[in-house]
């Protein structure tokens, strides 16, 4: 839902540069941000690729909001599943990292 509210309200260029190489992979949460491009039939599935879709997520939330700052917010936090709680973190650890802010 987040991803989705920033796509609709975010120009074309600020989502090419926020989402960058990671669109084949978010293209599975949000299948918009696959439109454009090429899906990588490559990708794993499993465990590995649960783990680089939340960091994806992270990544990509940490650099949209360096252009533009974002508020998220969260209803029902006690009901979420482990997942779902995994990409709440995952922007905060992204933002963490050396040069987050920066776009790839």
């Amino acid at each position: 839902q987040v991803l989705r509210a920033w796509l609709e309200n975010t120009s074309e260029p600020a989502v090419h540069k926020a989402v960058a190489d990671a669109a084949p992979l978010l293209s599975r949460l949000v299948p918009e941000l696959g439109r454009d491009r090429e899906v990588d039939p490559a990708l794993p599935d499993g465990d590995e690729s649960q783990f680089r879709l939340v960091e994806e997520v992270g990544h990509t939330l940490v650099r949209a909001a360096s252009a533009r700052p974002i508020v998220i917010v969260v209803d029902d936090l006690q009901w979420s599943d482990l997942s779902s709680l995994a990409v709440l973190e995952a922007p905060g650890t992204s933002a963490g990292e050396p040069g987050a802010t920066r776009s790839s």
